[in-house]
């Protein structure tokens, strides 16, 4: 069942706004979230099948997958 997670400008984009909603950086120091890969988590949450992502005309659709 695929529910609709809304449009962002990229998959790094979505992460960025998935990571900031559930909070799950809120555990670890300032200075070391501004290492965090989004890009990397990103492809993760898709290849790990927690999420689709669908490009068309400049934006990406996502779609959870749970």
């Amino acid at each position: 069942l695929e529910q609709w997670r809304g449009v962002f400008g990229s998959e790094t984009d979505f992460a960025y706004n998935f990571i900031e909603e559930t909070g799950q950086l809120s555990e670890i120091p300032k200075w070391a979230q501004s290492y965090f890969d989004y890009e990397s988590y990103a492809h993760s949450l898709n290849v790990g099948g927690d999420f689709s992502f669908v490009r068309h005309n400049c934006r990406t659709y996502v779609f959870s997958n749970y």
